[in-house]
């Protein structure tokens, strides 16, 4: 009924309803339900297949900027750990996710560069 309920608010002011949805939503939720919630959410139930679109969509959700979010991730390796961040904590939460000893970060892509102080750039 949540996710009907999530699904259909549309419109103005949908944006921050729905925020409000979710935050309710994970706050009934045991620890092990909001994992399992975060996970089917963003499409990570062992697939990854739309990590990229997702990510967007909870940067969309949560009136984060894209790239902040993508960093978040990046940093964490853990995409709905970020999603739960951004959408209960917000985007100082986000934006203070950060490199911890021991934990895997996701790859990134990178590109050749025309000499060292333009790769550092």
């Amino acid at each position: 009924r949540a996710v009907s309920t999530l699904a259909s608010t549309t419109g103005p002011g949908s944006q921050g309803a729905r925020r409000t949805q979710l935050v309710a939503l994970f706050s009934r939720a045991t620890a092990p339900e909001a994992d399992f919630l975060a996970r089917l959410f963003v499409g990570d139930m062992r697939t990854g297949a739309l990590a990229g679109v997702v990510t967007d969509a909870v940067a969309a959700a949560s009136g984060i900027p894209a790239p902040t979010v993508r960093r978040a991730v990046m940093l964490a390796g853990d995409l709905g750990a970020v999603a739960r961040i951004a959408l209960t904590e917000g985007r100082g939460a986000v934006e203070a996710v950060g490199l911890e000893p021991l934990r895997a970060v996701q790859p990134m892509l990178a590109s050749t560069s025309g000499s060292v102080a333009a790769a550092i750039e």
